[in-house]
């Protein structure tokens, strides 16, 4: 965010968000303020943000095709049983 010029509202609702939450803005507010500074169609955030995410999913099929195993073997459940919720 801090290659992108400062436009309002962007600029005073990142400082209340970080001031309310203790954090800086996560990347959904990010891409409405790269389509808002480069005049980007209004779903362009969502879109933006699904194709990243598109992509890292087919990168990592392709990891475990390649290595012929799940990346992640180690995760496990361990929250309540079955008929324990």
């Amino acid at each position: 965010m801090k290659l992108l010029p400062e436009l309002q509202p962007h600029t005073d609702l990142a400082a209340a968000a970080e001031a309310q939450a203790g954090e800086l803005p996560n990347i959904d507010f990010a891409l409405t303020l790269l389509a808002t500074a480069h005049r980007l169609p209004d779903d362009a955030p969502f879109i933006l943000f699904a194709l990243g995410r598109c992509v890292g999913w087919l990168a990592h099929a392709l990891e475990q095709a390649q290595a012929r195993r799940p990346i992640r073997p180690r995760a496990r459940y361990i929250g309540p049983s079955a008929g324990t919720c």
